[in-house]
């Protein structure tokens, strides 16, 4: 099972987390030519994938790209801002759970705290109002916890994506899309009811969301708070780290 990464912005900070030579066996896949060649140039395996970018949601980009080999491959998606530590330990984890998906959490005071700008306030309005339209898990200070869809493993025969893609574009979420979508399908179809059942069939045992002191905002309390959480629920061997 390969190294599937999605490249559909060309902004500083993303550019930055790709190493400049493939660490393992690696896919990446993108829409643009300028981002292809590039790729190419850092001796990446790259295809590029013949459809419109889609400006409303980025992150709804990550599904479409990934949904163009689906069907074709078995995969662990990893976004570039993961460090691999050891690629042996989570092959053999990764068998432990399906899709293989972390969760990650904002906290209770999140919509009234931030700092919304004009150009950000479509996004965190969007973002509240599926957050309480899904009624997502909350924990016993009250954070909100969401699928953080920085890890996602797929298996051809059995693959998902293409539901997702479609739930993300009927629902229109415009902000997180492909975690709204993982969260809704697994609701909607019962994979799971409840956090614990998710931490027991889902989140995978070897990333965390989020890492401990993760500081974003102000967000780390919240990520500290939800891995202490999960640790007391399921024994992790977090060999690839979320920066």
């Amino acid at each position: 099972m390969r190294i599937v990464r999605t490249l559909w912005s060309r902004t500083d900070k993303i550019l930055s987390e790709i190493p400049k030579t493939p660490l393992e066996d690696e896919l990446v896949l993108t829409f643009e030519i300028e981002n292809y060649n590039y790729l190419k140039s850092l001796n990446y395996e790259v295809i590029k994938v013949d459809e419109r970018l889609k400006v409303n949601d980025f992150f709804l980009n990550k599904l479409i790209l990934l949904n163009q080999i689906s069907k074709e491959e078995d995969f662990i998606f990893l976004d570039w801002d993961i460090r691999i530590d050891d690629i042996e330990n989570v092959k053999q984890l990764i068998k432990e759970r399906k899709f293989n998906v972390p969760l990650y959490s904002y906290p209770p005071l999140y919509y009234e705290d931030v700092k919304i700008t004009e150009s950000t306030s479509a996004w965190f309005k969007n973002h509240k109002f599926w957050t309480n339209e899904l009624n997502v898990w909350r924990l016993p200070d009250r954070s909100y916890v969401l699928p953080c869809f920085c890890c996602f493993t797929n298996i051809k025969n059995e693959t998902i994506i293409p539901e997702l893609v479609k739930i993300g574009e009927q629902l229109n979420f415009n902000s997180c899309s492909e975690e709204f979508s993982f969260f809704y399908y697994i609701k909607e179809n019962h994979l799971v009811d409840s956090l614990d059942e998710y931490l027991k069939k889902i989140e995978p045992l070897f990333i965390f969301g989020r890492e401990k002191n993760y500081v974003h905002n102000f967000l780390d309390y919240s990520y500290n708070t939800l891995n202490a959480y999960i640790e007391k629920k399921i024994k992790k061997i977090p060999t690839l780290k979320h920066l």
